[in-house]
This record gives structure tokens, C-alpha cells and sequence, in this order.
């Protein structure tokens, strides 16, 4: 088993509204149960360099985020903090969806392919969608679950739309 944490980052988490607070608290407290059972943790870092996303379509329609240069970038305190006890990897992404670094980092915590894949982050109706979809085509056979409650979206209609799409690809939802 192991537990997938997407995009937790300073920029994502400032000027948290109460749901985003919600979700950093449930958060922080799954990473903790997950760390104390040791069981292994990959967090999912959004990157971007400034030079090279303002050319994109994503740097043309949202301002600059987790540049690789600032604060901003760096996963949030509190769950690095909660994940101390366990094996953890990271896997950095310059786009919305994942790639091989972040199978390359489970495979390496989990020692072959996982048991189980749990999921949670921000935000769910892009990059955790994203993310559990590439995550399904890589490791068609595991059961992947999404912690819903511990996910937010860009709005609460699109959190749930996409909780709607991730159950139709076989992702298994708790809420």
C-alpha cells in the first residue's frame, strides 16, 4: 500500500478558504496514520520555471506557481512534518498530469508494484484527477482509493464532477 499526496505545496495552501483549511487538516492526519503504520508516502510536487511556463498554455491562462526558485515550491510544513517515521519519495511534475517520476517513485517506496494506491490532494479537478487517471492506466490491476475528504477543488461543483469521473475509471471514493 501506499499513499500518493498531491501537490500539498506553500503555493497551493496560501490564503487558505475553510475548505482548503479542512483538507490540510485531514491531510496532515492521513499522512500521520499512514507514517505511523510505516507504510510508504510519495508526495507529488508541481514545478514550474518561470521562462518556460509562461509559454504554456497552463502559464498563459493561471499565474506563475511553484517556481523551483521560491518558498512557494516547497511541500507545507505541517505533512512533511507528519510523514517523518515512514519512507517517502518525491516525484516533481511540470504539468498537470504525472509522469514516469512518479512511478518511478512508488516503485521504488513500495518495492515492486503497490498492494493498494490511496490518493489525496489538491486540487481534485485538476491535478489529483489527473493523477489518479495516469495512475490508473500505469497500474491497471490495483485498486486505487481517493480520500474525497481529504481533496478540494476549485469549486465544490468541480470537486464533485470530477470524485464522479474517478469513479466511472475505477477509482474507489471514501469520503
Amino acid at each position: 500500500m501506499v499513499l500518493i499526496v498531491v501537490d500539498v505545496q506553500v503555493d497551493f495552501l496560501k490564503g487558505m478558504d475553510k475548505d482548503t483549511k479542512r483538507v490540510h487538516e485531514c491531510v496532515v492526519g492521513l499522512v500521520k496514520k499512514y507514517a505511523d503504520r510505516r507504510e510508504p508516502i510519495v508526495f507529488t510536487m508541481d514545478m514550474h520555471e518561470p521562462n518556460i511556463f509562461n509559454n504554456t498554455l497552463e502559464g498563459k491562462k493561471w499565474p506563475i506557481h511553484c517556481d523551483v526558485n521560491t518558498r512557494g515550491w516547497w511541500l507545507d510544513a505541517d505533512v512533511l512534518r507528519a510523514s517523518r517515521s515512514t519512507r517517502v519519495a518525491y516525484a516533481d511534475k511540470e504539468v498537470f498530469m504525472p509522469t514516469t517520476s512518479l512511478c518511478r517513485a512508488i516503485l521504488r517506496v513500495c518495492g515492486g508494484n503497490p498492494a493498494e494506491i490511496h490518493l489525496c490532494g489538491l486540487l481534485t479537478d485538476i491535478c489529483v484527477i489527473n493523477t489518479a487517471l495516469y495512475l490508473r492506466s500505469r497500474f491497471p490491476s490495483v485498486t486505487i482509493w481517493l480520500h474525497g475528504n481529504c481533496c478540494v477543488g476549485t469549486t465544490p461543483e468541480r470537486h464533485r464532477y470530477a470524485i464522479e469521473v474517478m469513479k466511472s475509471n475505477l477509482i474507489e471514493v471514501i469520503e
